[in-house]
């Protein structure tokens, strides 16, 4: 398991006092970000070396310029700091305020000129501001805002995953904000010893084992090096870059890798040892399950159908968020509405809690035999609908949630939800007891055939 890594978050308003050091400022706080553990059954776990990195805190001399900075902009400016990099991630300033005066200049120079003069804050040097490569200007429709976007260079080599630097620059030539994740140090660190060839090798091995690859060039896309696909499902793509890390850039190849057109992932490898450094998987899987509207056989509505189990109205983080508020989807029929599983032991209490549907993509897509009907209620035939009869159930508890809401059972009115910060009292998802009571059997009782 990856070690779980703190997110500093350190306000601080133009009448703060700060101490030298950042662990006595006032108004710090330490956020904890936990990680789950891989999954060696499910896809490749995401790779990123700067988790178990030690946390960098800005010098004395960036936390004077950043009170001043503050200052100038009135009560209640605000920083957070990257701890990856001991450098600014956010500066805003007071509400109605902005970060500097206004300016008839291009935007993308309002911008460098305003990076150039907070070199301190942001721990940059007078020559890191001049190799700042120009990524992005782009107009927000209606407003004559400009957000600014810079890329870092170490070394003449462009930073890729982070070492950026965003401004908004309004249509009067004031700076209203700063996103980054820069880092302190241009230094490029490594050699690229390894060519694109051996890297996008490198890649192919970790994440398709056994399959024969030889990586063979066609040509130059983008700023890629573009590679024939071989056996996988589409060409790869290959580009050096300097990969941000606390000491600076590190020598690096980045390596787009489609294995399959359901199976693709963005990693960045050492272009010196070929050690993985940052690996993320291309490929979002919309939550979604097979369910019947009627039962099976049904002139209508009798025919499975897949729906979306993703975010509705009245389910703003969806269907299978067991938190009811981060919005991703679990692995499982347990969400924020309904928590449906099979209790197979009785009909009377919820006591079993499985065994359940277990999606790590939380694609709950099953085909439905009736096994429990066709075989008579012959135990235990049921274990084989377990996961279509718990998908179908779990739907139908979420749609009937939707319903409800819709015609204002909601949080005030005493709903069934397991966050409910919006009124009333959470905790109480609807329990949905599949195949309840099933080990009874079937002759005298049915109790578990009528509860399939």
């Amino acid at each position: 398991m990856r070690r779980s890594r703190a997110t500093l978050v350190a306000v601080i308003t133009a009448t703060a006092t700060l101490t030298p050091a950042l662990a006595t400022m006032s108004g710090v706080q330490a956020v904890q970000s936990p990680h789950s553990a891989s999954d060696d059954s499910g896809p490749p776990p995401a790779v990123d070396v700067r988790d178990d990195a030690s946390m960098l805190q800005p010098s004395k001399a960036q936390v004077a310029a950043t009170t001043t900075l503050l200052r100038d902009s009135g009560p209640g400016g605000r920083v957070t700091w990257d701890p990856r990099f001991g450098t600014p991630r956010t500066i805003r300033p007071a509400s109605g305020r902005f970060l500097s005066g206004k300016s008839t200049r291009q935007a993308v120079d309002v911008a460098r000129t305003w990076v150039d003069d907070n070199r301190a804050t942001l721990g940059l040097t007078a020559a890191d501001v001049d190799a700042l490569k120009v990524r992005r200007d782009h107009v927000l429709d209606g407003t004559g805002t400009h957000v600014v976007n810079f890329q870092q260079v170490y070394n003449g080599v462009a930073a890729g995953r982070d070492g950026a630097l965003g401004l908004a620059v309004t249509d009067t030539g004031r700076v209203l904000s700063y996103t980054g994740s820069s880092t302190l140090s241009s230094d490029l660190i490594g050699t690229f010893s390894l060519s694109p060839s051996a890297a996008l090798a490198k890649v192919s091995g970790n994440l398709a084992s056994g399959t024969d690859f030889t990586p063979k060039a066609t040509g130059n896309a983008a700023g890629f090096q573009v590679f024939a696909k071989g056996p996988f499902a589409a060409s790869s793509y290959v580009s050096k870059i300097a990969f941000p890390m606390g000491d600076g850039g590190h020598a690096a190849y980045r390596v787009l890798f489609v294995k399959q057109l359901d199976a693709a992932w963005d990693v960045v490898v050492d272009a010196k040892s070929g050690r993985i450094l940052f690996r993320s998987d291309l490929v979002k899987h919309d939550s979604e399950g097979t369910v019947y509207p009627n039962h099976p056989g049904a002139k209508r509505g009798g025919q499975p159908k897949i729906v979306s189990f993703g975010a509705t109205d009245e389910s703003p983080s969806g269907y299978v968020d067991p938190t009811g508020l981060a919005g991703l989807p679990g692995p499982t029929t347990f969400g924020n509405n309904a928590n449906s599983y099979a209790n197979w032991s009785n009909f009377l209490v919820p006591a079993d809690q499985g065994p359940r549907p277990l999606s790590l993509t939380s694609q709950f897509n099953y085909s439905y035999a009736d096994n429990w009907g066709r075989s008579k209620c012959e135990v235990p035939s049921y274990a084989k609908d377990v996961d279509p009869a718990a998908t179908n159930l779990f739907y139908q508890h979420n749609r009937v949630h939707d319903e409800l809401y819709a015609f204002g059972f909601t949080e005030t009115g005493g709903n069934f939800q397991v966050e409910s910060s919006r009124g009333g009292q959470g905790g109480d998802p609807i329990l949905g007891l599949v195949q309840a009571g099933a080990l009874s059997g079937g002759d005298p009782t049915y109790t578990g055939r009528d509860n399939a």
